[in-house]
């Protein structure tokens, strides 16, 4: 599992001072204005971390005053400070405005610098998806930092590139511009860089052996994040322990040490918490989940998810409500100036009007005054058609800035999608690890009169990435048990649903020794009512589950709602059923023992309602049990992977260009 995450703190933030002390950016008259800017710059570093809008506020207070004495080193360090507040604000597009204009008067009045300044450009692109504008600035901060001798600035780009590189999944490159920064942070004793640069270099490994399948890799994710922690620790900075804390607990899951991965995950959400930091947060609340699960924790993994699930929306909202805002006081500001220009121009005329009376009285008085006031009108017009020229310019970049917020936005929504599908298809993962696997299926579903022979299939087609529907067997007491379910729902809640099923049915057979179908379904029936259905919830499973007695050769069956299908001398049987889920339902009886007397040639099918309810065909129709039998029946001679195929090819058929509707599960099996 690729441990990506995104640090709003970046390298480049922590080498902002290398702006404010070169060429003697501080060497300024101690006048009142001077100290009250000294003051402004100190609550805006103190603000950093604290309070994006206190930062903000402070910032713009600075500005003002720099402008106003013309101070120029104060006005980069406002410039500077109210990008960091937009960064914060998510306002990326204002970042990169206030940015822009610091790197514009550092170019013009300083030889030196700018190096941190192209970063955070850099890093501004790289948030906003322009990712080669991004590695440009990068290039320039590496290139001019060098120059400048300004070693922490140089080691902000090392970080920045390798940021930019794992983005593009150019993991050798990542790790060896990292490897460089290392040895320079290193060499001139600039801790705070290694300690960055030794987090990302466990994080590229780790990405490596994921990569490459290598689990002997982890050894060096182990040492770095170890050495990276021990240095926080020195340090004593917490603004980035609890990334290594993520980092080490996938480790430790990966490799099958769950006791240690789920310490670790309990300090990351420690520090998340503690840190206010909801992206973080909502990260530890899924890694955590998925380690439940692995456990076979079903119930802690559903509860982790149900928060992780509140977590990332409140996340969606602060960032959507934080956009919203910044759009309205824009816009508002807009319709303001609009109704300011309106009134202008209704003075203008107004006074224009005046003017023209004045002027024919003044024709007929002397030709000397007309001659001066139509100058003077003509002087008017010219600076109209300026003022209409600015105004329609002004208008074209606002526009174009519309368009980049768009781009954004798109980006953004992209990002996120992408985000929950990669969450989803881990959980993909863990519930086919969880599936009865090929070799117990072979080693189990051998002829029943001929021990050296197997013949069967499972055509299992979920409607989304995750189901709802599984098949799941398990070996016990010299007995086979294999069970074909359709649990509540489809994608991720049947998904969810699926697990605990499968966990009572363990739990059942394996933890409390009941060998009896009719009494296992009555046993996760129980755990499923006390454990979800408290508040009137009929969430549960429909299914057949089957118990082959290895020595007696016997096979014994309970039904859900969901019949058996035999197929005996070329005739199909239905095999009888009890009409009630397994969970909580109308009727609260116990489910029923039934037996088969296996012959010779018999196929058994167990089946979920996907396949016979699909809509197709020349008139949209569902296919039908009554068809699917009789599909089953015209082809049972042939193999059971040939039966598959003809199934595959006839649903695929049948629902042609409309969408599956449900989740798909077929066995057969020849005795």
């Amino acid at each position: 599992m690729l441990l990506l995450r995104k640090k709003y703190i970046t390298a480049t933030f922590f080498c902002l001072l290398a702006i404010f002390k070169y060429n003697g950016l501080w060497a300024q008259d101690i006048t009142r204005d001077t100290l009250l800017l000294n003051e402004y710059n100190n609550l805006c570093h103190k603000y950093e971390d604290e309070s994006a809008d206190s930062l903000f506020k402070y910032a713009n207070l600075q500005l003002n005053l720099a402008i106003k004495i013309n101070s120029v080193p104060h006005q980069v360090r406002a410039y500077t400070n109210l990008g960091v507040a937009s960064t914060r604000l998510f306002k990326f597009n204002d970042a990169l405005v206030n940015y822009l204009k610091a790197r514009k008067i550092l170019e013009k009045n300083y030889n030196s610098g700018v190096s941190p300044i192209y970063g955070q450009i850099g890093y501004i692109y790289l948030r906003l998806y322009r990712k080669e504008e991004a590695y440009k600035y990068f290039k320039m901060q590496q290139s001019s930092s060098l120059v400048e001798k300004n070693y922490k600035s140089y080691l902000g780009s090392i970080v920045n590139l390798s940021d930019y590189f794992n983005t593009q999944g150019q993991v050798d490159s990542t790790i060896s511009i990292l490897n460089n920064g290392l040895s320079v942070s290193r060499k001139h004793g600039i801790h705070h860089f290694e300690v960055i640069i030794l987090d990302n270099l466990a994080n590229a490994y780790y990405a490596l052996a994921q990569e490459k399948g290598d689990k002997k890799l982890f050894v060096k994710v182990q040492q770095y994040a170890d050495t990276a922690l021990a240095l926080h620790y020195q340090d004593k900075d917490s603004t980035a322990i609890f990334y290594i804390y993520g980092l080490l607990g996938a480790v430790n899951m990966d490799i099958g040490n769950y006791a240690k991965a789920e310490n670790y995950y309990r300090q990351y959400i420690s520090y998340s918490e503690r840190t206010s930091d909801i992206f973080n947060l909502k990260i530890a609340m899924d890694e955590f989940s998925a380690l439940y699960a692995l456990q076979g924790k079903y119930q802690m993994a559903y509860r982790l998810r149900l928060r992780y699930d509140s977590i990332n929306k409140l996340y969606l909202g602060e960032v959507a409500n934080q956009q919203v805002e910044e759009l309205n006081t824009k816009y508002g500001t807009e319709k303001k100036e609009q109704q300011n220009l309106l009134l202008q121009q209704q003075n203008e005329l107004s006074a224009k009007t005046i003017k023209q009376q004045k002027l024919i009285s003044y024709f007929i008085i002397t030709g000397l005054i007309l001659s001066l006031v139509f100058a003077f009108f003509m002087y008017r017009v010219y600076n109209q058609k300026k003022k209409a020229h600015q105004l329609i310019t002004l208008q074209k970049e606002e526009v174009e800035r519309k368009q980049i917020e768009i781009e954004h936005q798109k980006q953004v929504i992209e990002g996120k999608q992408k985000e929950i599908l990669d969450s989803i298809n881990y959980a993909k993962r863990i519930q086919y690890a969880l599936l009865a696997s090929d070799d117990l299926l072979k080693r189990n579903l051998r002829s029943v009169h001929d021990n050296h022979t197997s013949d069967y299939f499972v055509y299992f087609k979920p409607k989304d990435i995750v189901s709802g529907d599984f098949y799941w067997a398990a070996e016990h007491d010299n007995k086979f048990y294999l069970a074909a379910c359709d649990s509540t729902g489809h994608g991720v809640p049947g998904a969810f649903m699926s697990l605990l099923n499968i966990g009572f049915l363990n739990e059942a057979i394996k933890e409390k020794n009941i060998d009896r179908p009719d009494e296992i379904f009555n046993y996760v029936r129980a755990r499923l009512i006390k454990s979800i259905s408290g508040e009137g919830q009929k969430d549960g499973m429909d299914g057949v589950l089957i118990s082959y007695d290895k020595t007696n050769q016997k096979i014994e069956y309970s039904a859900a709602n969901n019949s058996p299908l035999l197929i005996r001398d070329n005739k199909i049987i239905e095999l009888e059923k009890d009409r009630m889920p397994v969970g909580k339902g109308e009727n609260e009886n116990g489910f029923k023992l039934f037996s088969i007397d296996v012959k010779k040639g018999d196929v058994l099918y167990l089946y979920t309602d996907g396949y016979a309810d699909q809509f197709g065909g020349p008139k949209a129709k569902k296919f039908k049990y009554k068809q699917l039998n009789e599909l089953l029946l015209k082809y049972h001679n042939e193999s059971m992977s040939s039966v598959e195929m003809i199934l595959d090819r006839a649903f695929n058929e049948w629902k042609n260009q409309l969408e599956q509707v449900d989740d798909v599960l077929l066995v057969g099996i020849r005795l």
